[in-house]
């Protein structure tokens, strides 16, 4: 699973790394600090299964990445990772927005629904 993680907080672009390698069984992962990175990213060094990005970025946010993500590849899932939920939600057509307030519980659930063979409990 190749997945592009657009985080501009590098302790949390980090841990969201380190969470999916934990969770899923040799995952690419590519990251990028920015909204316009990430998109460049996506153009780059796609194909990708899954594209992860928070909401509230500089260069350009989450809103701009999902929707320019959705014009290249419109059945990609686009998640939102933000401490902001309610900002997010409606904004973009995001197939899934969660709080990373809340610890990585709802990153775990949806990767087990998205992939699930791959997918652990640990």
């Amino acid at each position: 699973m190749k997945i592009l993680i657009a985080e501009d907080n590098r302790d949390m672009r980090d841990l969201l790394v380190a969470q999916i390698k934990n969770m899923l069984e040799q995952p690419t992962v590519v990251t990028a600090g920015n909204g316009g990175a990430a998109v460049e990213k996506f153009k780059m060094n796609g194909p990708f299964d899954l594209v992860i990005t928070d909401f509230m970025m500089p260069v350009f946010n989450g809103d701009y990445v999902c929707k320019s993500v959705k014009e290249l590849a419109p059945n990609l899932p686009v998640v939102c990772n933000t401490s902001e939920p309610n900002k997010a939600q409606g904004t973009a057509p995001f197939d899934f927005v969660f709080n990373k307030s809340n610890g990585n519980d709802e990153l775990k659930e949806f990767l087990k629904t998205f992939c699930p063979v791959e997918a652990s409990d640990e």
